[in-house]
């Protein structure tokens, strides 16, 4: 229903917001998405012959709502447009780039600082956010693209319901993204039959986190396949959710 056209306008809409804290943001945005919807009655009135009825202008609605998903990009370069003008610094924890990472960070954190303690020790904290984005770097290896669209399409439509006041838990507690999680971290215990595969994963998260340290070669903020299997370990009984054998549309990296 977002059609490349309506894309555009969006963009134009977009590059008229000045880079200035206050209420015209979300303006902006309200009158992008106004020209949206009066363009789609506008052509359904005019496939009538110039009338549209009570139930089509319903129809219409449900098709809007269903298509919010295919805006995210849109929606994300608001964000980024209110985030500058405010001066404000954090990600968007939920943007496309950083869903993955931040359902995991909030399913398995504990197990994470738990097995990962001397990287802690040594790099505080902050060291687990390469050692989440690396992790959800094989995920996203492990998810189709429908299931990955389908894990976008649930954020937005949670967003939908709670609006301002959702929280990364309204995301969690929906089946469908539980599921999605399920299959895509299926395939990583299969580390407890593998060794080969325990060395797989470890070292395309290591690839990661060696990326953002600027480390070549041996290194303590780098993981061992041992604590690899801790982590997968406790996570097991840590997540929300059960992890079942991965699904026949979706496929495996690790091999």
């Amino acid at each position: 229903m977002v059609s490349a056209t309506s894309a555009k306008t969006m963009d134009v809409a977009m590059s008229e917001l000045e880079q200035l804290r206050g209420s015209h943001h979300c303006i902006g945005t309200g009158r992008a998405i106004a020209d949206l919807i009066f363009k789609l009655v506008h052509g359904q009135a005019v496939s009538n012959g110039g009338t549209i009825s009570a139930e089509e202008t319903l129809s219409l609605k449900a098709q809007f709502f269903l298509s919010l998903p295919s805006g995210i990009d849109f929606f994300e370069k608001i964000n980024r447009q209110c985030m500058h003008a405010s001066r404000g610094a954090a990600d968007d924890p939920l943007s496309r780039q950083n869903i993955l990472p931040t359902l995991l960070t909030v399913c398995t954190k504990s197990s994470a600082e738990h097995a990962f303690r001397l990287q802690i020790e040594k790099s505080k904290a902050i060291w687990l956010k390469s050692f989440f984005q690396g992790l959800s770097e094989v995920v996203r290896r492990n998810l189709n693209e429908e299931s990955w669209q389908n894990l976008i399409a649930a954020y937005v439509h949670t967003a939908e319901l709670k609006k301002a006041n959702m929280q990364v838990l309204d995301v969690l507690a929906r089946h469908d993204v539980k599921a999605i999680l399920a299959d895509g971290l299926a395939p990583l215990y299969k580390v407890f039959e593998s060794d080969k595969i325990a060395k797989s994963i470890s070292a395309q998260i290591n690839n990661v986190i060696a990326r953002e340290y600027n480390v070549t070669g041996p290194s303590i903020v780098k993981i061992t396949d041992e604590e690899l299997i801790t982590f997968l370990t406790m996570a097991q009984k840590e997540m929300p959710i059960r992890s079942p054998e991965p699904s026949l549309g979706n496929h495996s990296a690790l091999a």
